[in-house]
């Protein structure tokens, strides 16, 4: 009997064995880690996934060094890579598992990603009826541009992946894809002539406080509880349910900045609106980790049946309220895309793209396109019977196109508008009056739902609508600081061409992303992150690494020993790929500054000593140089002597 047992216990164990030795090894990517996308240019970008707990994974890019890391026990990993410049060349990603798992991501180009999100005028298409866009996609196609369009999906819970897929520009399915997108994307590719990467996150008929966080969006608890009353019981519809299943899932993809076209559905309770966009904005920043990430927005066009004051309305004024308050945002005018005030979905897209194109490529691309922001009132006198309206961003002036300016009113003391006529001095001033209000106090243009006015600058954009007479309203919310390393796992690197870090006395620096060539002797390259080791003889950790630096290449040496003939063994001759600085990490301690008297100290980043001894700075050295500049890196006499950061280190052994 009890060899019985015995024999039926080890057939259990070889069918578990076997089991356990052919079971599918784990090995995922995120929906927008896929074929046919597009990474930022020229930015420490992460790749992230699932695999088999506490497994050795392995990025190898095609165009740069393989990069290891381990998985956690929940299956997450992530690894920061380098990209080139922009190149149209498709290159490849391929990820391996010591289990035997592997993933390989194609046909990928490098250029300029941008994030699409709103309601229903950001998603629509050729196939809603942009006409626009119809015509363009029987024209010339432009494979270099990218689109992934996320699924639509509402949730309670913050999402690590969301549904998707990249196609290329061109394909049946373009006709699907965002319109006011496609248009801004294809008006960079036209003149930056870089490939662009297009991410559409929109949903019609959504409200504000669905893309907001759920905590923000219940800062303010009447607008939320008018939100509850007027949404929640449409399918599921709650607050953040969008941010949590349709924002969140992308904040660790790189992108350049976002695009933003929404409001008629906050029209409801428009009072708050300026105060709900910048609470998103400023989440939005926090969660790709860009404080001051490019936010441009689209002001409502006409909308209605009746020329009154209404919703709508309101919200126009609340977008210029944002724009105005928040740096790095912008806003465009587009009355004059609408042929029928009645139709919620104006079908001339074109125009809004390219607008919000030519923002992105004075403000970020630094490009000279001319006029790009529009013309908003500035002031406003009254004098003789007469409002005197100044403008801002209106050089070259403003026109009437018209016998006379439309849309216009004026009240006096009694708050009674009237209709008035206008007309424009040779200083570019709007002239306001109507003969039968004497004392005026207040003026708007095109100040209700449907007015389509006929004021424009000398770049053929329309003015935007203006009321001196409104209220005296609160400043907006400002950001929280920002903590780039509070996601997840991922530390978050901020896109730009120099970093930042904090030094021992708080102050902020900057690092500068330039490549190094290395030929030396007795090195290691190895990828900064905390808990890397100093030395691989030597159980010294470094830890609170800025999330800036994360994913740094840095050349590890081993420390001398006793008996050792030489101090330091090491040596290593340093050329420069670009104009900036040469970084390197060093003890504080004076046989270190004697040997740097040339070098300025930018940072520190801590080293854990090992047991109960406390944790001490490294400080981070910088030496200015030119491109080709080649420098023999000092030695000294202390026995950690230097280690060589770089955002990218071609290491050669002598």
């Amino acid at each position: 009997m009890k060899m019985m047992k015995r024999m039926v216990l080890l057939a259990i164990l070889m069918v578990m064995a076997t089991a356990t030795a052919f079971a599918q090894p784990i090995l995922r990517m995120p929906a927008v880690l896929s074929d046919h996308m597009v990474l930022q240019e020229q930015s420490t970008v992460t790749i992230w996934g699932w695999a088999d707990p506490n497994c050795t994974v392995t990025v190898t890019p095609s165009w740069g060094e393989a990069v290891q890391t381990k998985s956690h026990y929940d299956t997450s990993w992530a690894v920061k890579i380098q990209t080139p410049a922009a190149t149209a060349e498709a290159q490849s990603i391929v990820i391996k598992t010591n289990k035997k798992a592997e993933e390989t991501i194609e046909d990928i180009l490098i250029g300029q990603v941008w994030l699409c999100s709103g309601q229903s005028n950001m998603n629509w298409s050729a196939v809603h009826g942009s006409a626009d866009m119809k015509q363009a996609l029987e024209g010339e196609q432009y494979p270099q541009m990218r689109l992934f369009t996320v699924t639509k999906n509402c949730t309670g819970n913050l999402q690590a992946d969301c549904d998707g897929e990249w196609i290329v520009c061109g394909d049946e399915e373009t006709k699907y894809f965002s319109a006011v997108g496609y248009f801004f994307g294809r008006h960079l590719f036209e003149k930056l002539n870089r490939p662009v990467g297009l991410i559409n996150s929109s949903w019609g008929g959504t409200p504000i406080e669905m893309w907001m966080t759920a905590n923000d969006a219940k800062q303010n608890k009447e607008a939320y509880d008018l939100f509850v009353k007027r949404y929640a019981k449409r399918s599921g519809w709650r607050a953040g349910g969008l941010y949590g299943a349709m924002i969140h899932p992308l904040r660790n993809f790189e992108i350049a900045g976002a695009i933003w076209y929404q409001g008629c559905s906050n029209a409801y309770n428009p009072e708050v609106y300026g105060e709900q966009q910048a609470l998103m904005i400023h989440a939005w920043r926090k969660a790709f980790g860009q404080p001051d990430m490019p936010f441009y927005l689209v002001q409502l066009a006409p909308h209605g049946r009746e020329a009154k004051l209404g919703g709508k309305t309101l919200v126009r004024e609340q977008q210029e309220r944002v724009v105005r308050e928040i740096p790095n945002t912008g806003m465009v005018t587009i009355s004059d895309q609408v042929e029928d005030v009645t139709n919620i979905h104006p079908t001339n897209k074109k125009q809004v793209g390219i607008r919000l194109g030519n923002w992105a490529l004075a403000e970020v691309y630094k490009q000279d396109v001319g006029k790009y922001k529009p013309t908003m009132m500035k002031s406003v006198e009254f004098k003789g019977g007469r409002a005197i309206v100044t403008f801002e961003n209106a050089e070259g002036g403003i026109e009437c196109r018209g016998d006379a300016v439309a849309n216009l009113e004026i009240a006096d003391a009694s708050g009674v508008f009237k209709p008035a006529q206008g007309m424009i001095d040779g200083e570019g001033r709007l002239l306001v009056w109507n003969k039968q209000v004497r004392k005026p106090v207040a003026v708007r243009y095109c100040f209700n739902e449907t007015a389509i006015g006929n004021l424009f600058d000398a770049a053929g954009m329309p003015v935007a609508p203006f009321r001196s007479d409104k209220p005296a309203f609160a400043p907006l919310p400002k950001p929280e600081p920002v903590n780039p390393a509070a996601n997840d796992r991922v530390a978050q690197v901020v896109t730009a061409s120099q970093q930042t870090v904090s030094s021992q006395t708080g102050a902020n620096v900057e690092l500068k992303k330039v490549g190094v060539k290395v030929v030396g002797k007795g090195h290691t390259k190895l990828k900064l992150t905390n808990g890397v080791r100093l030395h691989p003889n030597r159980g010294y950790q470094l830890t609170k690494v800025p999330a800036s630096l994360v994913g740094w290449d840095f050349l590890q040496h081993a420390c001398p020993n006793k008996g050792d003939a030489e101090r330091n063994p090491h040596r290593a001759k340093v050329t420069a790929m670009g104009d900036g600085e040469i970084y390197v990490l060093a003890r504080q301690h004076k046989l270190i500054d004697e040997a740097l008297t040339k070098w300025k100290k930018v940072g520190t980043i801590m080293l854990k000593m090992g047991g109960d001894k406390p944790s001490i700075p490294m400080t981070i050295f910088a030496l200015p140089v030119k491109e080709g500049q080649t420098v023999t890196l000092p030695h000294t006499d202390h026995f950690n002597d230097l280690s060589l950061l770089a955002v990218q280190i071609d290491y050669v052994e002598e």
